[in-house]
């Protein structure tokens, strides 16, 4: 039970936990990071975005600079054409803020171009808006883009300067599109602590009366203190059902502004891959983690289930301490290979790609993919992880790699940078080693397209 309990779950369950925090009644009680990422480094977020998107819509409104049923495309007189779909027109920011516009989907996703907030007009919308809930990430991103239009400035000095009380650390960053608006829907930047913060503003919303509320994050009277406390309880309360969209047990309970319920009448920031501020007012405990559960089926489920069974409402299971528990990637192993170089020459392939060269020594290895227009070299280790920088895309990785029989080598690399994946490459050789195989396989969704798909290749004479 507790926090062994805890982590020795997850790690049988070989989930790549980054790093964990366990707020109690006040205090950080216990938690752990690993080398590669340590707590008070930005890590990618993705969907807890979202949240501090809404918040900023949040102050807004408490300062008077918009109205929650104002239509959005009052202020993006830019983007409205004469084709703008009237259900897109009737469309408020408290329908965008509940994720019941009227789009099914994400629609910078399905639309060319480079303009993902002009994208949000022009698509050709699906239902009402205001009646159906859907997770359209492009309704975060437009909003990201209303705070930056409505404040005059960038979305986190507007948040810094306005509740300086969340304390958000200095490298907390948004990464932007390709015409420079932060991804408010996915791509912030921020450390465990930031998580926190912002987690903590939500509980003290429920648990401080208004005068502490008040005291503790709008004491200069800028923006109407009532009105904004009442919209964060607003938030994370249950406005939309979720079920019947939901890819988990864990998003089955319902939805507010851009928070998720969650089961023990808890709420949650919640980012894809494991990126977790989970509240239980009740309980007076909040669990923060980042992690990278993409591609692991149920990964989410096992950090809940988890922290249920081992730590949540047992007072004894958390002792508290100011030591950070080491944390430690899942590290493929096998037998250390015997020492080899290889050269292979592959078929033609979409990734321009013609020669594979593997080099292995008894506890690391290396595959180089060349071509005529680019080069990358991707060192791993052999029952260990190797740390390095992805080539070609200047991310922090770390690759480990294990024979799989005698005619298997698979290698993963754990991405953790601005962007969190993994990119996977599994080698398949003929019994006498003339004829390569190779599967490639990215988990991450923007990034390192060249890794995926199948390459053929026979031994160089």
């Amino acid at each position: 039970m507790g926090i062994r309990g805890f982590l020795g779950e997850i790690s049988a369950k070989k989930i790549p936990l980054h790093g964990y925090m366990i707020w109690h009644d006040g205090k950080i009680l216990s938690k752990g990071e690993c080398p590669q990422t340590l707590l008070s480094d930005p890590h990618r977020t993705f969907s807890i975005s979202k949240t501090l998107t809404a918040i900023a819509v949040g102050l807004l409104a408490a300062k008077g600079k918009l109205g929650l049923d104002d239509l959005i495309c009052d202020y993006f007189k830019d983007k409205v054409t004469p084709s703008t779909d009237s259900r897109i027109r009737s469309m408020t920011i408290r329908n965008m803020l509940m994720m019941r516009t009227c789009h099914s989907i994400t629609t910078y996703k399905v639309t060319a171009g480079d303009d993902w907030v002009g994208s949000f007009f022009t698509a050709l919308p699906d239902h009402d808006a205001g009646t159906l809930w859907h997770y359209d990430t492009s309704s975060a991103h437009t909003l990201a883009a209303l705070v930056e239009r409505v404040a005059g400035t960038d979305i986190l000095t507007f948040m810094r300067s306005s509740l300086p009380a969340i304390n958000l650390s200095p490298g907390a960053h948004f990464l932007c599109d390709a015409m420079g608006v932060p991804m408010g829907g996915t791509g912030l930047c921020a450390t465990s602590y930031d998580m926190l913060s912002m987690a903590l503003l939500f509980y003290d919303a429920l648990s401080m009366d208004d005068a502490g509320f008040t005291a503790k994050y709008c004491p200069d009277s800028s923006f109407d203190s009532a009105f904004f406390k009442d919209f964060l309880v607003t938030a994370c309360s249950k406005l939309s059902a979720t079920d019947i969209k939901a890819n988990s047990r864990i998003e089955g309970y319902g939805y507010g502004y851009m928070v998720w319920r969650t089961d023990h009448d808890g709420f949650m920031l919640y980012g894809m891959g494991g990126q977790f501020a989970a509240v239980y007012p009740n309980e007076k405990t909040i669990l923060i983690t980042t992690a990278d559960t993409q591609g692991i089926g149920g990964g989410n489920d096992v950090i809940f289930d988890a922290f249920y069974e081992h730590i949540l409402g047992r007072e004894d299971a958390i002792e508290e301490t100011n030591d950070i528990t080491p944390l430690a990637l899942p590290t493929l192993s096998s037998v250390n290979p015997a020492p080899t170089e290889a050269v292979y020459m592959l078929d033609e392939n979409p990734h321009f790609f013609e020669s594979l060269k593997l080099t292995l020594e008894e506890d690391t290895g290396s595959i180089t993919l060349m071509g005529s227009r680019k080069k990358y070299i991707l060192n791993f280790g052999i029952n260990k992880t190797v740390a390095g920088i992805f080539p070609g895309y200047d991310q922090k990785c770390f690759g480990s790699g294990a024979l799989q029989g005698d005619d298997m080598l698979y290698v993963r690399f754990y991405v953790i940078d601005d962007y969190v994946g993994s990119v996977h490459l599994q080698l398949h050789f003929s019994k006498d080693r003339s004829v390569l195989n190779v599967f490639m396989k990215k988990v991450e969704e923007s990034l390192f397209w060249d890794f995926e798909g199948h390459l053929h290749g026979t031994l160089s004479a």
